[in-house]
């Protein structure tokens, strides 16, 4: 017998779930029954014996546990009998007992989880699932997955992605790496690596920008931030006269540079999570509920099509967005349907439509 299969075997048979028995082993059959092979269903039984177990010694009766009970048992030290001493538990071995305990719900035995969805920094998060999902082309499955990992991880990184360094992501990892499998962390980092590529490209075009970018004369403005390239774009008379208006009747008084500050006190200089934020409650504010991206993204997504309707090649409109590839800006042709069926021609060798 495997060393694994030996350890399983000894939790199964030192820890006692108490008035759970019944419903522990009916859980047990259910497994088996839906094709479980037999040592899977023995990890899931030794997490859910570990489960009641601590349940007994800790005095929760099974109609009490919720998502708080689920959490203090994934942090607290073991020592329960049959389990190795540690200070954490997996968090593939947290969630087989989080689905003993939805067993124990269908059997209204006690009630359903409901685990509160992580609200940090979720603009920013959905705009990176909106870019994953138009320019990645994952799945639905991987897209949520990953934005849950991200949000995850902020609390650890911080709002201010301008503040984030090696020193700092490598610590968010270690800590995680801590009360995560192997298998886990392998996958957060992967999402965390896409996420910081998307904040590579996505960038402070708006809220980085600076009084010496404008150069007033020639009527053009230096933008940063798509792959970290500076580009030169004309500056159009309105827009000008809009930066001009708000410089000198909406900017509060600051000793800084950025063009564009907060607007409550302290004043400084805008994150680009803060366009995001902006963008979303002007697009609430106006009752626009089905815009293609309720982030600063939507930004960048309006002037290219206003600029495709207007007759602009998709080479012009990468050059204004600083796309590296065409493949990237002819995604914005594919949503313009009205235009596209104007230009559309008949298969060869069947009828015209």
């Amino acid at each position: 017998m495997s060393k694994s299969k030996e350890v399983l075997l000894e939790c199964t048979q030192l820890m006692d779930p108490g008035a759970l028995r019944p419903s522990l082993e009916a859980f047990t059959r259910r497994l088996l029954s839906l094709g479980h092979t037999r040592l899977t269903v023995s990890g899931y039984e030794a997490s859910a014996r570990h489960f009641g177990q601590w349940l007994q010694t800790m005095k929760i009766p099974a109609a009490e546990i919720d998502e708080d009970t689920v959490r203090r048992f994934a942090r607290h030290r073991c020592r329960c009998p049959g389990s190795r001493p540690t200070d954490h538990l997996s968090i593939k071995y947290v969630n087989r007992a989080r689905r003993f305990v939805n067993f124990l719900a269908e059997c209204r035995l006690a009630a359903p989880l409901k685990e509160k969805a992580p609200r940090v920094h979720d603009e920013q998060v959905l705009a990176f699932q909106i870019w994953l999902r138009r320019h990645r082309g994952i799945s639905d499955r991987t897209v949520r997955r990953h934005g849950l990992m991200v949000m995850r991880l902020l609390p650890a990184l911080g709002t201010d992605p301008r503040r984030y360094d090696a020193a700092l992501v490598r610590q968010a990892i270690l800590d995680e790496g801590k009360r995560s499998s192997p298998a886990y962390l392998k996958t957060m980092t992967m999402a965390l690596r896409s996420y910081l590529r998307y904040l590579a490209v996505q960038a402070g075009d708006i809220s980085g920008m600076r009084l010496e970018d404008i150069d007033w004369n020639e009527g053009t403005l230096r933008v940063r931030g798509k792959g970290r390239r500076e580009i030169r774009l004309p500056l159009p008379q309105d827009a000008g006269d809009a930066v001009i208006d708000y410089l000198r009747h909406a900017r509060p008084p600051a000793a800084c540079d950025q063009i564009f500050l907060r607007t409550i006190a302290p004043f400084r200089p805008l994150v680009s999570t803060s366009v995001s934020s902006i963008v979303s409650l002007a697009l609430a504010r106006a009752g626009i509920d089905h815009a293609p991206s309720r982030g600063a993204h939507l930004l960048r997504h309006s002037a290219a099509t206003s600029m495709l309707r207007a007759g602009a090649t998709l080479d012009v409109i990468g050059t204004v967005l600083r796309h590296r590839s065409v493949d990237t800006t002819a995604h914005y042709a594919k949503v313009d349907i009205d235009m596209l069926a104007q230009i559309v021609q008949p298969w060869p060798g069947s009828a015209s439509c």
